[in-house]
């Protein structure tokens, strides 16, 4: 992707060398600022990537004074790997690639080129983001840090780039099989999320089940969980819309199929959104996070009880089971 870039001064006219060293010197130390910051947020080895690992090690040495070689300075060129949309190693989330090249005077006097690229975007669409992403960079003020933003730009915007989920392979495999399947096919996803806060994303679940005339509830804040049971085709279709969504982590911990009339089969009468915050204080934490206790009784009470270490990979105990050692 051809950046548009400001017009850059030449750094070998006759002027103040010492200045000229200097305001190279700070353009470097800002990128590796901003390099540090994402070392620090994709520690993972597969997440960020340099084409040439010693260019990193180069400007390391010249911003602390080790090395004062600033002309010969190669480029710095990497590539971000993002699991957008679900959990890291989990078909829920969506594999996107942003590659970057900051050349030497970035931020202060030329742009970062940037392109992002995905198996999941058609040509069009993938040429579409990178279009809208250049005019996100373009309207960055000059001298401005722009990768942080940029990886925050693609997460927020890379799902209106997808194709619908009609044209989505692994959805229309599943719709397929879905269509072919016994009417009276009962199904029931226990789902795993990282957290559950956005009010719009619990409206939504709430609005679909009941759309979909799905039972089960949904338990928010920190860890959230997703339980919907009903007609498998109806709980496929809720399970997609979801993996659809953005996600810090989302997992399927466990899918039942039984074949049979999905009245009889539910364990659930209804959808609804649970309220398990701990009655001891009110704090903020107690706000988000929800009282697993609770939450242990509450599926020992629907037949349940071994979801809790299927779900949250943990033992549940009650007091009452020390009681019967």
């Amino acid at each position: 992707l051809n950046s548009h870039c400001l017009d850059v001064p030449d750094w070998h006219a006759p002027r103040d060398s010492d200045q000229v060293v200097m305001t190279l010197a700070e353009c470097l130390e800002l990128q590796l600022s901003e390099i540090d910051l994402l070392l620090s947020m994709y520690p993972e080895e597969n997440e960020l990537k340099f084409d040439d690992p010693l260019a990193l090690a180069n400007i390391r040495q010249v911003v602390e004074g080790a090395d004062n070689s600033i002309d010969i300075l190669p480029s710095l060129s990497f590539s971000l790997n993002l699991r957008c949309g679900g959990s890291d190693g989990d078909e829920s989330a969506s594999p996107v690639q942003i590659q970057f090249r900051l050349p030497k005077c970035y931020p202060e006097q030329e742009c970062a080129e940037v392109y992002v690229s995905s198996q999941l975007f058609s040509r069009q669409s993938q040429s579409e983001l990178n279009c809208e992403l250049k005019e996100h960079c373009t309207n960055s003020l000059s001298g401005e840090c722009i990768v942080l933003s940029v990886s925050q730009w693609v997460q927020d915007n890379f799902e209106r780039f997808l194709p619908p989920l009609s044209a989505d392979p692994l959805c229309a495999a599943s719709s397929a099989f879905s269509s072919a399947a016994d009417p009276d096919e009962f199904a029931r996803i226990w789902l795993y999320m990282h957290h559950i806060y956005s009010k719009v994303k619990r409206k939504d679940i709430l609005d679909w089940a009941h759309e979909l005339k799905l039972t089960g509830f949904c338990l928010p804040g920190k860890p959230g969980v997703v339980c919907a049971e009903g007609c498998a085709r109806s709980v496929d279709d809720f399970f997609h819309r979801l993996r659809h969504m953005t996600w810090k982590r989302m997992t399927c911990k466990h899918r039942e199929a039984i074949t049979g009339s999905c009245d009889e089969l539910r364990a659930f009468s209804g959808f609804a959104e649970m309220n398990l915050t701990s009655e001891h204080g009110s704090s903020q934490h107690n706000q988000y996070h929800s009282d697993m206790g609770l939450f242990l009784r509450f599926l020992d009470k629907h037949g349940f009880r071994n979801m809790f270490q299927v779900v949250l990979g943990v033992e549940g105990r009650l007091p009452e089971d020390d009681g019967d050692r």
